[in-house]
């Protein structure tokens, strides 16, 4: 595990999530949505501006019927206009998600766990651009640093930066 938070303002409370760097969750019945970090050969990573809560990742809510890895791709597509099949995706990790109260009534998740994956991929240098009428109102690749300024972080920012270009080097390098 990377971190652990409590009560985050985004999830009814109280609540604990936790990112972790493990593959994916066996049980894909209980992964509710996905997050895509993609890398361009500069190192940048591809951002969003969703209209509504400004700057995040590309990634969304599974449809009923989808695998989450389609899910990826179609958020991916229809957010920043870059277009990569599943097979192109690697697993980064992934957010456990847990309710810690009573069950709310008609609460439309997996109780009390739930999961968001997170993938991870290779891109070329195409000029990203949001599909229109999409919810996202502009892409772009940024560096890392300057992500994380428009992000300010979240609980799968270790994530992120676990699976940057140069980061397993590093911890390697760190470790020796």
């Amino acid at each position: 595990m990377l971190l652990r938070l409590t009560d985050v303002p985004w999830m009814l409370r109280p609540n604990t999530v936790e990112s972790v760097l493990a593959a994916h969750p066996e049980d894909s019945r209980l992964v509710t949505s996905t997050v895509v970090f993609v890398w361009n050969p500069r190192g940048e990573l591809l951002l969003t501006r969703v209209a509504s809560r400004g700057w995040d990742v590309p990634g969304g809510h599974v449809e009923p019927g989808e695998a989450p890895g389609e899910t990826a791709s179609r958020e991916l597509h229809e957010e920043t206009g870059v277009a990569l099949p599943v097979a192109e995706l690697r697993p980064a990790g992934f957010v456990r998600l847990r309710l810690d109260a009573t069950r709310p009534a008609r609460y439309g998740y997996p109780y009390p766990v739930s999961f968001m994956v997170a993938w991870t991929c290779q891109a070329g240098q195409a000029r990203p651009a949001p599909v229109p009428g999409s919810e996202c109102v502009e892409a772009a690749w940024l560096s890392l640093e300057v992500a994380h300024s428009h992000l300010g972080g979240g609980p799968w920012w270790p994530l992120v930066a676990a699976g940057a270009p140069g980061a397993q080097a590093a911890a390697q390098a760190r470790r020796e």
